[in-house]
């Protein structure tokens, strides 16, 4: 997602945190906002009831007995959860500040070795905030995507007609500081703060998402960056923000978020038009625009879904969304609570946004992935994977596929806990272990530098091939 970022708590190591919901038929995935969750929680009290001992016990009797009630194995994968409140409770008793109950709480959590068990705080403020901002926070964006590889912070994407774009910035430059704050400096802050040790996979997840969170501004504000450019020169730019693309919306009792749908046309080196879609999450608001993008491109040679940083949304939407390429109406894989089970079958689409009938798309299907796809584009693409229906192609997914809850706390904090299991097509399970790529890319600077988008290029060059083949 372009204008949106998810921050993970301790319970959650190494990828972007998606969580999801079971309410009656669908299950919903809830991005988290940078604005909502920082690295470093503030000190002192948060929520109406602020902080105290009873407050402190009544929350982490609520964090304890939701787990107990709900989690979707009544054995918690070999966890003796009581014994666990025989060993944490009494800490509680001895924490002196919100700051402390959460680790308290996070600590608990993450002894289930499991994805969307997570404290996502009320009110913090963020490690970031030892220095001084150049610009208060708002939505305003440069419009660069960024990932920590190989121990460097790498611009992977320029937005089309971005400022960053008007200043020349391309994917496989390095981030060397931003507001003068190096990016090392901001790598030693982390190190204070993460919750274990700072390994690489934390800064992999934590940094992008920290500098993500000091990009963004006011509309009009100005960033300044220096990188280093692919001859190595140290070059400084001075950047706008301007209004993110996309859609706001809201869900439940969740922040505003972002979201974005939108499509546009490849061509191969033979002039075969390659149609390539794109959507940030699975809500509502991209439903109509898929429909109109698939239907725009029945007659392409191939289709590409790009559902790369795709955080999830509501699950259900699988079942819609997946009917615009499959005919009939099988299932993308089934959800296990602890007395039920879901099936997400698919519903073929056979009427266009226009009313006319008309029949799923049947030609080539390439889904672009990489280590932030989670959650519900997880469920989708696994399971097309699975059904022989789409090449998967880019890097393996976060593996986080875990449907949850969103509830709140007495501090005022809210408690994100799965309460149900996910299995794919045949049994497969994608938790902890992701959707492996059919076709594997490796996102490095060398790989940005010769080519500006690694992952679209080999679909369009595995799309050349297929088309060859079947010809």
């Amino acid at each position: 997602m372009q204008s949106m970022v998810l921050i993970l708590s301790r319970a959650i190591k190494a990828q972007w945190l998606a969580a999801a919901c079971l309410s009656w038929t669908a299950m919903y995935a809830f991005p988290v906002s940078a604005e909502q969750l920082r690295m470093q929680p503030a000190p002192s009290s948060t929520g109406p009831a602020g902080f105290g001992r009873e407050v402190a016990e009544a929350t982490f009797d609520s964090v304890w007995n939701r787990v107990y009630n709900t989690h979707f194995d009544p054995e918690f994968g070999g966890v003796d959860w009581i014994a666990i409140r025989r060993e944490l409770r009494p800490r509680v008793r001895e924490v002196s500040s919100t700051v402390e109950l959460r680790a308290v709480l996070n600590e608990m959590l993450d002894r289930l070795g499991q994805s969307h068990f997570t404290i996502i705080p009320g009110a913090s403020a963020g490690v970031f905030d030892r220095s001084v901002r150049t610009s208060p926070p708002g939505e305003g964006e440069p419009g660069i995507d960024i990932r920590w590889i190989d121990g460097s912070l790498l611009v992977t994407g320029v937005r089309s007609g971005s400022p960053a774009e008007q200043e020349g910035v391309l994917p496989g430059w390095i981030i060397e500081a931003v507001d003068d704050v190096s990016v090392g400096t901001l790598a030693t802050w982390i190190r204070e703060a993460a919750p274990s040790g700072s390994q690489e996979k934390d800064l992999a997840t934590w940094l992008p998402l920290g500098v993500r969170d000091r990009l963004l501004g006011v509309e009009g504000s100005t960033a300044r960056l220096t990188f280093r450019d692919e001859s190595d020169r140290v070059l400084e730019r001075s950047i706008l923000r301007a209004a993110p693309s996309g859609s706001q919306i809201t869900f439940g009792n969740l922040p505003p978020l972002r979201v974005e749908a939108e499509h546009r046309i490849e061509r191969l080196a033979d002039g075969v038009e390659i149609g390539v879609i794109r959507m940030t999450a699975w809500f509502p608001a991209v439903v109509p625009a898929i429909a109109h993008a698939v239907d725009e491109m029945r007659d392409m040679a191939a289709i590409v879904l790009d559902l790369r940083g795709n955080p999830g949304g509501i699950g259900a939407l699988v079942m819609g969304i997946g009917g615009h390429f499959l005919s009939e109406p099988v299932s993308l894989g089934t959800m296990h609570t602890r007395d039920t089970t879901l099936q997400f079958v698919v519903n073929p689409q056979r009427v266009g946004p226009d009313g006319r009938l008309v029949v799923p798309y049947d030609g080539p299907l390439v889904v672009l992935v990489d280590p932030l796809t989670a959650s519900t584009s997880e469920i989708f693409a696994g399971g097309m994977q699975a059904l022989g229906r789409a090449t998967i192609i880019g890097e393996p997914t976060a593996g986080q596929a875990l449907p949850a809850l969103v509830a709140g706390l007495p501090n005022g904090d809210r408690l994100m806990h799965a309460i149900a299991d996910f299995t794919g097509p045949g049994g497969s399970r994608l938790e902890g272990s992701g959707v492996l790529p059919d076709v594997p890319v490796t996102l490095d600077r060398a790989s940005l530098l010769r080519e500006a988008d690694p992952s679209l290029e080999e679909a369009l060059r595995w799309i050349s091939r297929t088309l060859g083949s079947r010809e």
